[in-house]
């Protein structure tokens, strides 16, 4: 891993945040503090739309990335999330969007792909056995103690009412291993990052609480 130095603030979006959480427990040392927004640690917590593709056998996601050259790929995983929602992607998308809308789209449909042996591990071990959200999760022979968190200056937890994508359960589930603030905004998941009412409400204070902790 590529050192951060020693009084880093990590902020992790949704995936990000699970990986900012390893970080910070596998090198406190490195970290002041940890911010979450929208981010899976219980993995089993709550009532996401996610529980029903992670029923899906593992042999599955190996094709879908074996058939793709050892990705798996950006379009795919955005059709996967459409089809979770086909009357919000599809409908209201195409019959007279309005300017907002075509903006958000333009965005939305930009994709990355991503290393297939990376995204079957996260399946896996994140998400189909939950080892990070039992605390039983395990980084090259080295254990990923959450209680080590309780070492850093300070961890913030943002979580959105109507996210179901990261219900609020999984990410508040870091609660049980290290102290956290949280802060709940009124927003869906993409809306816990970047709606008006969470900038407003929550990230403007919160970095600005950082700043002047730096």
């Amino acid at each position: 891993m590529l050192a951060v130095g020693s009084n880093a603030t990590l902020v992790g979006l949704c995936q990000g945040g699970w990986l900012a959480t390893i970080y910070a427990a596998m090198y406190p040392h490195q970290v002041k503090s940890l911010v979450l927004a929208g981010a899976p640690i219980d993995t089993k917590a709550g009532k996401s739309s996610i529980h029903r593709a992670t029923k899906t056998p593992l042999v599955m996601y190996k094709a879908t990335v074996m058939m793709s050259g050892g990705l798996m790929l950006g379009q795919t995983m955005l059709a996967a999330w459409k089809s979770s929602n086909l009357s919000k992607h599809y409908f209201e998308r195409h019959i007279n969007p309005d300017e907002d809308t075509k903006h958000f789209y333009k965005w939305y449909d930009h994709t990355q792909d991503i290393a297939g042996r990376w995204y079957l591990w996260a399946v896996e071990y994140l998400f189909k056995k939950n080892k990070l959200g039992q605390n039983e999760l395990k980084i090259g022979g080295a254990k990923v103690d959450l209680n080590v968190l309780n070492n850093l200056h300070s961890v913030h937890i943002v979580t959105g009412v109507r996210d179901d994508i990261t219900p609020s359960e999984q990410s508040l589930a870091l609660q049980r291993y290290t102290r956290a603030q949280t802060y709940l905004v009124d927003a869906g998941h993409i809306g816990v990052f970047m709606s008006h009412r969470g900038i407003c409400d929550v990230w403007n204070g919160l970095f600005a609480k950082l700043d002047a902790a730096a």
